[in-house]
């Protein structure tokens, strides 16, 4: 088999990516870093070559696809979409998505239909602050526009050949939304229990009582509504640890100030990166999660609050919800949060070791590895037709 070719960004989870196809697949994967900067912020193992948007796009980078075997594109974009319609004929796409990469591009038309009431008027006022653009903003849209405008997204995203979103439920979602997606699921993740989410816990359990809320500064995360069933029951001297590391820096700081006046000191914002080995220690002092998302999103901090035997509140529309509840596994919907003293019930040691069992059946380091495997070979034995 030839080698196996990576287009992706600077960004926490190329790592794991790295790890588990050269584990599975040891000097056969050339990863292709897309970024205007030289030296990388997230990606800290892997060893990529970093490339320049622009150059993505030249004829001889797309003709360059051609001696390899097939081209993983870690996450999608407009960039990546035009490179589909340039590319060969013959050159075997997978996509494999993180959620923001389908959910915004091809599930909903509108942003506002991923948000609750409150968060969605939140939303439009912000975006109209930011209205205001500099001149660089306004020729960067320009360009955009006439570099894309043209493309047909439904049509172009036909040249992929496997789509790996996070869940099955997603696929159905994109498939259902995508006229004629003619892409093949196959399923694959990023990141293993042992080795990403519960690696350097001394013990993995629940060492606290304090709340956990949402995964990132993004309206997606509905933060306002999740304040609000909050603010309704007895905290009883909990903290509620909301982080707000990466998103939208006028949202973050929005629900910061909205997190203090509401909780006082009992709202920690987490507003900086920290080390995976420090941040699942801090999240472990909660035994609550609650992730108001109606899209799947998250889906690293449920994981692994899962196993560690937290208590998973969700939206009954997102299809995390619907995954779980169908393997079987303990989780909530947010209307189950409300009910009176369900902050103070723990889950049984026998549902915290059959959600352990759920997740090692999907996540665990030997079934990653399974479906690294049947993915590339699936990939290497298909032909077009």
């Amino acid at each position: 088999m030839k080698k196996i070719a990576h287009i992706a960004i600077d960004d926490k989870f190329i790592d794991a990516a790295y790890r588990t196809f050269e584990t599975a697949y040891p000097d056969k994967n050339v990863f292709f870093i897309v970024t205007q900067n030289k030296n990388l912020k997230y990606i800290k193992k892997a060893k990529g070559t970093p490339i320049h948007p622009v150059r993505l796009l030249s004829k001889k980078f797309i003709n360059s696809l051609d001696q390899y075997e097939m081209v993983f594109i870690h996450w999608m974009d407009d960039l990546r979409i035009q490179l589909l319609t340039l590319a060969s004929p013959s050159t075997k796409f997978i996509w494999l998505g993180w959620g923001g990469d389908y959910y915004d591009a091809f599930v909903y038309s509108r942003q506002e239909d991923m948000l609750l009431e409150k968060t969605a008027l939140l939303f439009r006022k912000l975006r109209l602050q930011s209205n205001r653009l500099t001149f660089d903003q306004i020729l960067k849209r320009t360009v955009k526009f006439f570099l894309y405008s043209q493309i047909n997204r439904n049509e172009a995203i036909n040249r992929v050949d496997f789509f790996s979103p996070v869940l099955k439920e997603d696929y159905d979602l994109v498939k259902k939304s995508v006229p004629n997606f003619k892409a093949q699921y196959l399923p694959w993740n990023y990141g293993t229990l042992e080795d990403d989410m519960i690696s350097g816990l001394e013990s993995p359990e629940i060492t606290g009582e304090n709340i956990l809320i949402g995964n990132s500064a993004t309206p997606e995360n509905n933060h306002l509504e999740g304040f609000d069933i909050l603010n309704k029951v007895d905290l009883n001297g909990r903290q509620i640890i909301c982080p707000l590391s990466y998103g939208i820096t006028t949202y973050r700081e929005f629900i910061k100030q909205v997190g203090v006046q509401s909780f006082g000191k009992s709202f920690i914002p987490l507003a900086e990166f920290m080390p995976v080995h420090e941040y699942v220690k801090l999240i472990s002092t909660c035994s609550c999660v609650i992730m108001n998302h109606l899209r799947q999103q998250a889906m690293g901090n449920i994981i692994i609050m899962m196993y560690l035997g937290a208590k998973i509140f969700l939206q009954k529309s997102n299809p995390a919800y619907l995954f779980f509840k169908e393997q079987g596994a303990f989780v909530f919907s947010i209307d189950e949060f409300q009910r009176e003293g369900e902050i103070l019930k723990k889950l049984q040691p026998s549902e915290i070791e059959i959600n352990r069992a759920i997740l090692r059946t999907h996540w665990s380091r030997k079934a990653i590895q399974e479906k690294t495997k049947n993915l590339v070979e699936a990939v290497y034995l298909f032909h077009r037709s």
